[in-house]
């Protein structure tokens, strides 16, 4: 029957049922297993290959050669041309070239064989062979039968690389593939065991080459924060305003303070900024240094400083009681809110009040605030032993900030629906929980973002107006909601087009220079208006900074989303393992793709429509558009309940066995139970 399957294919494209059919007209005694176990030989002999439920002979097909390269998570294309760093990481962003459709057959830093197939009006490349043509470092886990590579989210298996002796199940290797054939693995080396607290750091740091960077001091600097720390102490400023700054109870490198005074006919808002600058000089080693790391790398085992901890966490951290230099935001605005005038200072301040986001919500609730602080006469005191007076002055200026807040804030078009989540870590640094993480929501978090979203804008607006010719701003260009496109992502760039999310025609980044370098170019470029010195920087500058931020800032984001991807897989290995995953389930979002459900310990789990109850993937594919989505979701989830059971999980796949049942709460009966 084999040769007949193979006479039918090489004639024409078909899916099974059709094979079936013309089998049976010329095969006597057909047998519907036998075909599959005949379609699964040419499978994996990579005679025949399935995509998009056809069933395409290779032979027929015309091949195509290029390069694998793939992102730290699940982007996977393919260039003309190898641009990979040694783990076949794309040193680039260019996602948006030929994208691979069998991406676990695909090993990145490869040359490959393609085809070009195309699914709903999108190309694919459909790869059918690898090669290596430089050796590839990996980095891999053992599942107990393949080594299993963590090099990128696709979990590449190298299925011809045997068990190695002292190497255990879910244990971490780092090892060479040779591309010379002579030796398929060389140079392994143990790294730990996914249990280990911060392994993921230690996976991501490798394949990015994060432990690259220097943020150490030299001599000078050294010499120069001693001798300034010094003269500091006797500083005085010029304003009359208490500033505070409001962060989490355990942040050390206090970027902004804020300040706030009510006025007859209006107010008076100071966002004061660490005066890094003053201390990091342009073209220093230093400066160089925080250039090539662009941005400070946040792993929830540890942080990866883009300045040195004395720099962010002592001497330019506007720490409570400490005399610090600042760029200080001042904006003066009238009884609606819209402001009248601004200007940007620079002076000393002496923080007042160390306020946390938890305590702000307690005061705002009447209740007691027990992580904060106040300096008084000279002396820093926990803020449980506060006067009452001086408790009633600070809540005073919380409750003009908040009056003020409420007027200047506005919507910004994030482009989700979804709750953002918070993993809570324990003492080893896996998961303890997930929770949703509420803090936009908060009053707290509200108060700071609506005055740093004040002060960036201001920035932006005072570059735009005196350096015509010269600035960096944070751009975003528009998506079509209408069509239910994805927000685009916002980029550094030294013209000016305008942020879409925010709706405002200019938009850069002012307020925490101790964490990215934009901000400290930024504070350079206001301070030279301020003192009406020539730019120090050309056209060809900032948008060399601008590239290097914009490639750091993705790198940043693409180790975040990994490293929460690893936590992740394990919690919920620990999940299934303990049968504690919760199954009640509810529908937290809709696409033109599927549907997202959640339960009550944050599991997500996609659903394609195919695999959805009809009425429920008819009501969504209706209502995908909507600028009413909040009510759809709420419509959902009073007419239906969701049960999902992971029947298989292994945190080494990508893919998970799911049964999930729908159910009609109107019609108190089960609708359906597909197997996923």
């Amino acid at each position: 029957m084999q040769e007949k399957v193979l006479e039918i294919l090489s004639q024409e494209v078909t899916n099974f049922q059709k094979l079936s059919d013309k089998l049976k007209e010329v095969v006597v005694d057909f047998d519907a297993r036998s075909l599959k176990s005949i379609l699964k030989y040419l499978r994996e002999e990579k005679i025949t290959i399935e995509f998009d439920k056809k069933i395409i002979y290779v032979p027929s097909l015309e091949l195509k050669e290029a390069f694998a390269h793939s992102n730290l998570n699940h982007a996977l294309w393919l260039e003309d041309s190898l641009n990979t760093n040694k783990y076949g990481i794309a040193e680039h962003v260019n996602i948006d070239d030929l994208s691979v459709f069998n991406k676990s057959d695909t090993l990145p830093g490869s040359k490959v064989k393609y085809t070009e197939l195309e699914k709903n009006q999108k190309k694919y490349a459909y790869v059918l062979d690898c090669e290596l043509t430089q050796d590839l470092k990996v980095i891999a886990s053992f599942n107990g039968r393949n080594f299993v590579g963590l090099n990128n989210a696709v979990l590449y298996k190298f299925r011809n690389i045997k068990p190695i002796e002292g190497v255990n199940k879910d244990d971490i290797v780092e090892f060479t593939i040779s591309s010379t054939k002579d030796e398929i693995v060389k140079d392994l080396t143990k790294l730990g065991n996914i249990k280990d607290k911060g392994i993921e750091g230690v996976i991501i740091k490798k394949i990015y080459d994060l432990n690259k960077f220097n943020n150490n001091l030299t001599n000078q600097l050294e010499k120069e924060i001693n001798k300034e720390s010094i003269k500091l102490k006797s500083e005085k400023s010029s304003l009359d305003v208490d500033f505070f700054t409001i962060d989490a109870a355990t942040t050390k490198d206090v970027d902004d303070a804020i300040g706030i005074k009510k006025l007859n006919d209006g107010y008076e808002l100071y966002v004061a900024i660490a005066d890094v600058s003053s201390l990091i000089k342009k073209d220093s080693v230093e400066d160089k240094n925080a250039l090539e790391m662009s941005t400070t790398y946040y792993l929830k085992n540890e942080k990866i400083h883009m300045l040195n901890k004395s720099i962010s966490e002592k001497f330019c951290s506007l720490n409570i009681g400490e005399p610090k230099k600042s760029l200080i935001y001042k904006a003066v605005l009238n009884q609606d809110g819209k402001i009248v005038e601004e200007k940007f200072l620079n002076d000393v301040i002496n923080v007042k009040y160390k306020v946390s986001y938890k305590d702000i919500d307690a005061l705002f609730n009447n209740q007691e605030m027990t992580e904060s602080f106040f300096e008084k006469d000279g002396k820093v005191e926990a803020i449980q032993n506060i006067s009452d007076i001086d408790k009633l002055v600070l809540k005073n200026k919380l409750v003009d900030l908040e009056e003020l807040t409420s007027k200047l804030k506005k919507s910004v078009n994030r482009g989700y629906y979804m709750t953002n989540t918070d993993y809570l870590l324990n003492e080893n640094g896996k998961i303890e929980k997930i929770e949703l993480d509420l803090r936009d929501s908060s009053l707290s978090q509200q108060l700071v973002e609506v005055s740093m979203l004040t002060a960036n804008i201001g920035a932006a607006n005072f570059l735009k107006n005196n350096y015509p010719y010269i600035g960096i701003f944070r751009n975003q260009k528009k998506w079509d909601e209408e069509e239910n496109e994805k927000p685009k992502a916002a980029f550094y760039q030294e013209e000016n087009e305008g942020h879409f999310g925010l709706q405002e025609e200019s938009y850069t980044h002012f307020t925490s220079p101790i964490r990215r370098y934009c901000d400290l170019l930024v504070h350079r470029l206001i301070k030279g208006i301020i003192n009406e010195d020539k730019p120090s920087y050309t056209k060809e500058d900032v948008d060399t900074i601008a590239n290097k931020s914009n490639w750091n800032s993705y790198v940043a984001k693409q180790v975040e989303i990994r490293e929460e991807g690893l936590l992740y897989n394990q919690y919920l290995q620990e999940l299934v393992n303990t049968n504690k995953m919760s199954h009640k389930f509810q529908i937290e979002d809709f696409t033109e793709n599927g549907i997202v459900l959640r339960n009550k310990q944050c599991i997500d789990v996609f659903l394609p429509y195919f695999k959805v109850n009809r009425k429920i993937q008819d009501y969504c594919l209706e209502n995908v558009n909507t600028k009413n989505k909040v009510e759809c979701l709420e419509e959902i989830n009073h007419n239906w309940q969701f049960k999902v059971f992971l029947d298989n999980f292994n945190w080494l796949e990508d893919r998970k066995d799911l049964t999930v049942n729908f159910y009609d709460k109107n019609q108190y009966k089960k609708e359906e139970k597909p197997q996923i």
